[in-house]
């Protein structure tokens, strides 16, 4: 399978808490108990604010596709790209679901655009960055990890000598760490992830 989903269950997690506080503090629901009774009769006072929270990020996406494609080769470039993701159906039909595939596209882009920066400032901190976002997008969806090639191959060709051995070993540790701090389960059930 394609999706250990931690982020996903987290941001689903995180719309739940949000609806349930929002409820309560409004007088919808009288306390938790009053809540989860209430998501029993009508489960769409949560789904529908988790899918709200996917096209979130499906907009996320353009917007990002829009600044990744303006930083490489100026603002025509930076819409037309946007503007084929905005109408692209297949992004339209995922952006409306609770999967993980958006989510992991958001991820991707930011790595994507931490690679740029490390072509354009090789900071350590955009290294680091890279790395963060490339085990959050493995976190969501093992796929992603092919995406390491990019944030790799930046940190390895802007270095010298043994800098570069370097650079790519902060862009590999941070993406392992952020993977594991993400999804923890990775190494408490190793044999179920095997």
């Amino acid at each position: 399978s394609g999706h250990p989903a931690t982020l996903t269950f987290y941001a689903i997690a995180l719309v739940m808490v949000v609806v349930a506080l929002a409820g309560i503090a409004s007088g919808r629901f009288a306390d938790t108990d009053a809540f989860v009774a209430a998501a029993y009769a009508d489960p769409s006072i949560l789904f529908l604010p988790a899918r709200l929270s996917f096209v979130a990020c499906g907009v996320w996406c353009v917007w990002l596709t829009w600044r990744l494609g303006r930083r490489l080769g100026r603002a025509r470039l930076g819409l037309v790209a946007a503007a084929l993701l905005a109408v692209n159906s297949v992004h339209i039909a995922y952006s409306q679901l609770i999967r993980t595939d958006v989510q992991a596209t958001v991820f991707i882009l930011l790595a994507a655009l931490a690679a740029l920066n490390i072509v354009e400032r090789g900071r350590l901190r955009d290294h680091v960055l890279a790395g963060i976002f490339l085990g959050l997008g493995v976190a969501t969806k093992w796929p992603s990890a092919l995406f390491a090639l990019s944030p790799v191959a930046t940190a390895f060709t802007c270095g010298k000598g043994w800098g570069r051995v370097r650079n790519v070993a902060i862009v590999g540790a941070a993406a392992a760490a952020t993977l594991f701090i993400a999804s923890p389960f990775l190494l408490f059930d190793y044999t179920t992830v095997i």
